[in-house]
């Protein structure tokens, strides 16, 4: 199986420089949602992050990212 599509699991790159949609939730389930070793792929955009976003243990569950858009906290 291929990368996983953040917006598959609900981000919105919507950020406008000042405001935008929270997509912590939607984050969280694509970085849950990738197997070991996977590879989970923010597209170019802005995508605005409200929460904490903590990765997976590299012991527990490793998962790349690939980040072409930009995410605003």
């Amino acid at each position: 199986s291929g990368p996983l599509d953040v917006r598959w699991f609900g981000m919105k790159s919507d950020w406008n420089g000042s405001s935008g949609s929270d997509n912590t939730a939607a984050f969280l389930a694509a970085l849950n949602a990738a197997a070991k070793n996977q590879v989970v792929q923010v597209p170019e955009g802005g995508y605005y992050v409200k929460g904490s976003i903590a990765l997976p243990l590299t012991q527990t569950k490793k998962v790349y990212l690939e980040i072409y858009g930009d995410i605003y906290f």
